[in-house]
């Protein structure tokens, strides 16, 4: 299970396996070079008079283009395989488990100059040995890892929490900066089980977790914002600061139904705006 609740059934592309992968794209690499280069030859013999700039110009880009925009663009277009990866039954996700954005596969394949192209591959495979989930420094720094595919398996999609449109206001301004991925997987392991949980049970451990992690976001719960709310706002300004592929408010796909208030729990106000019952 990922912090987004996503259930992923797939295990860590293991070094062996991205090894082949990397082998069967720097075939690919070489050849889209090497034809790009003919190219460029080709077009500066039929223009006379070309500059030696221009053509060292060309020359440097289609080799940029060849080991950096390669790796780039399949990445982003094939949603995180290239032709090595597709080969293997390898693909790049998120460590949420969601798909990669066009800056993940920007910062793996920028990073990818150095760890791979300039040092030979040691740097990423020393990464990858020393990672338990078997990344290079493209991959942490990303915020990606390699998986292996079941065959015929479908994308995760990454489950996101919603908010009411009257929310949105007080849920800006939530500093979720000091919230650490272990205080978040535990909000919301909290706010996915929330509809099983025994009302009174719901309250007390909503307060629980609300109370410590307001009192170090330096953030005071206003009055009539319950605790449970407080922690779905939470979540989702979280969620927003952490990934691309969140989209904008009123795009997510799941939102926790509204909590039966016990008998002991104070009556909701009729029209408090907030869409949730009280919550101690």
């Amino acid at each position: 299970m990922t912090p987004e609740a996503v259930v992923v059934d797939l295990a860590e592309a293991d070094i062996g396996s991205r090894l082949v992968a990397r082998l069967i794209d720097a075939a690919a690499q070489l050849g889209g070079i090497l034809l790009l280069l003919g190219g460029i030859a080709a077009l500066a013999a039929a223009i006379p008079g070309v500059p030696k700039w221009a053509a060292i110009s060309a020359v440097i880009f289609g080799v940029f283009a060849g080991l950096v925009g390669y790796s780039v663009a399949m990445e982003s277009l094939w949603r995180g395989k290239t032709l090595g990866k597709a080969a293997l039954g390898l693909r790049v996700v998120t460590v949420e488990g969601g798909p990669i954005s066009f800056r993940h596969a920007v910062i793996r394949g920028a990073l990818g100059l150095v760890e791979i192209y300039a040092t030979l591959g040691s740097v990423a495979v020393v990464s990858a040995m020393v990672s338990n989930r078997h990344q290079r420094l493209g991959d942490l720094v990303a915020g990606t890892v390699v998986r292996r595919e079941r065959s015929g398996a479908a994308m995760p999609e990454a489950i996101t929490f919603g908010l009411p449109a009257e929310l949105e206001t007080y849920a800006a301004t939530i500093d979720a900066s000091g919230l650490s991925a272990t205080d978040y997987a535990t909000v919301r392991n909290f706010l996915l089980r929330v509809a099983t949980l025994d009302p009174q049970a719901r309250i007390d451990l909503a307060s629980r977790l609300a109370a410590p992690l307001a009192s170090r976001l330096a953030h005071t719960i206003p009055a009539g914002i319950w605790p449970e709310t407080f922690l779905l706002c939470l979540a989702t300004t979280w969620q927003r600061r952490h990934r691309g592929d969140v989209g904008p408010p009123g795009s997510e796909n799941v939102q926790p139904g509204p909590a039966p208030a016990p008998a002991s729990a104070p009556a909701r106000t009729p029209g408090d705006g907030t869409g949730f019952a009280p919550l101690g």
